[in-house]
């Protein structure tokens, strides 16, 4: 029920910035909000029966929209009610969330394996990072144009925490290769005192 509550939340805020319809929403929780905020499928394939509850609830406003031809589509809008809730969510507290993190995990393990896997791990993220971090800074471009947009403060500060955050981790995984080459070296070094003394 609590995670249903913030999957609520989302869409009472994605309907707050207009109206949308059903792939409104979705475009734009993949090209803005998937950054911060990630939804299980099943959550996603339940954001239809959620709104329709909405509309039942008073939340949200659903109407007809005429496409070009004959084709019709669902738009929602968000009630006066809806914007009430919308706040009343809005202001609860913030839940500290332990985030699931691959890579540390398996660095906790790495030990284990040989070096090059882990070394290959921390590579890959650093280049997820410097992609991000490109696309992030494309975000702000676009942010800062819009200067008639009364979100875009708290737009631009929502990509400068990410922004932020993909600097510091990068900057990490500069730090980590630098130990995994030194434990390399070590490695190789060992290795070859142990050569030495078989063949002595």
């Amino acid at each position: 029920m609590e995670h249903e509550n913030k999957t609520g939340y989302l869409l009472l805020g994605i309907l707050s910035m207009g109206p949308q319809s059903g792939d409104d929403i979705n475009t734009i929780f993949k090209e803005r909000i998937s950054h911060v905020w990630s939804e299980s499928y099943n959550q996603i394939f339940q954001i239809g029966p959620m709104l329709n509850r909405m509309v039942l609830g008073g939340l949200v406003e659903k109407t007809m929209e005429r496409q070009k031809g004959k084709i019709y589509r669902k738009v929602y809008h968000l009630t006066k009610k809806g914007m009430q809730e919308f706040r009343e969510l809005h202001s609860r507290p913030i839940e500290y969330q332990i985030v699931r993190k691959e890579l540390l995990l398996k660095l906790i393990f790495g030990s284990k394996v040989e070096l090059k896997y882990n070394t290959k791990h921390v590579e890959c993220f650093q280049v997820m990072h410097n992609e991000l971090l490109k696309e992030y800074e494309s975000f702000e471009k676009e942010f800062v144009s819009r200067n008639d947009d009364p979100d875009v403060r708290f737009k631009i500060m929502a990509v400068h925490y990410c922004m932020n955050e993909s600097r510091a981790l990068l900057a990490w995984c500069d730090e980590a290769l630098e130990m995994l080459r030194d434990m390399e070296r070590e490695h190789n070094m060992n290795a070859r005192e142990v050569e030495k003394i078989h063949n002595f």
